[in-house]
């Protein structure tokens, strides 16, 4: 597959498991408008609802 040199990192992540391109996708997003407290509110939510899935490692 030589097009995976060409796709993002995050699209390669999605090998990996879906989960992370997620956190790591609104990670991204969200601290590129963090000034905003709703966009911040919303991201501590998404993380909150991650966190609390059992096949997901915050430690790797």
């Amino acid at each position: 597959m030589s097009q995976t040199r060409s796709i993002p990192q995050d699209v390669a992540a999605e090998e990996h498991g879906s989960e992370l391109m997620y956190c790591t996708g609104f990670h991204d997003l969200y601290s590129q408008n963090i000034g905003d407290r709703q966009n911040l509110e919303l991201f501590q939510r998404m993380r909150v609802v991650d966190d609390s899935r059992p096949h997901i490692s915050s430690n790797e």
